[in-house]
């Protein structure tokens, strides 16, 4: 039985640093530090820097998701819960997938996250990593989330928009992973080729739709 390839693969050198995200960097370690030592009025100037629109160096979007974060984190300990929110769910529209570890943070502070996360409706679904399956005794694995409770379908497509195979319709609450074994919903191993993951949700709790493809 032929082997489906999925994607495409490509080698590639991983990027250095620059200069400028090396500044963010460093600043947002010093943050961090200051806030496991509970320094926290320090910890929120710092951070407070690098949202900033005056802050000239480069910040990733994975640096800006974390200083978002923390600035939650720290605000929440300060008992500012609006702000504390308001940073929360710019980390939780930044990246649908952003959850606070229970063993790092207090129960307060994961129960205020979890508060700016039913307050904050989107999807999201990880890149999906180059394959080949054998549908006889492999999976490729889709990984998709929802922020809270939602609706959702999963589709996947064919560069012209065709839905060629659902992998999943049903309620939804946060990760959910998707194992797919290479076949169309007629039965027939699909063609090699590349493929859309088509992510729809509708939240239960806010009626708002969201969507996203990768």
């Amino acid at each position: 039985m032929r082997r489906l390839a999925l994607g495409v693969a490509l080698l590639v050198a991983a990027p250095q640093p620059l200069p400028a995200q090396t500044e963010t960097a460093a600043l947002l370690r010093q943050a961090q530090d200051l806030y496991e030592q509970l320094e926290i009025e320090r910890a929120l100037a710092l951070l407070r820097r690098i949202v900033s629109p005056s802050w000239t160096a480069d910040v990733t979007q994975e640096q800006r998701l974390q200083a978002y974060t923390y600035l939650g984190a720290s605000l929440a300990l300060t008992g500012m819960r609006d702000s504390a929110l308001w940073y929360f769910r710019g980390a939780v529209e930044r990246d649908p997938f952003t959850d606070l570890d229970a063993q790092r943070f207090t129960p307060a502070q994961v129960a205020l996250f979890r508060q700016a996360r039913g307050l904050t409706f989107a999807v999201a679904a990880r890149p999906v990593a180059v394959a080949r399956v054998d549908p006889r005794t492999e999976r490729a694995t889709f990984t998709v989330t929802t922020t809270h409770a939602a609706s959702l379908r999963v589709e996947l497509r064919l560069a012209d928009g065709q839905t060629v195979a659902v992998l999943y319709q049903g309620a939804n609450d946060g990760v959910r992973d998707l194992p797919w074994n290479g076949l169309l919903a007629d039965g027939h191993l699909a063609p090699p080729g590349r493929y859309a993951l088509a992510v729809l949700a509708r939240s239960s709790l806010l009626g708002r739709s969201d969507s996203t493809r990768v």
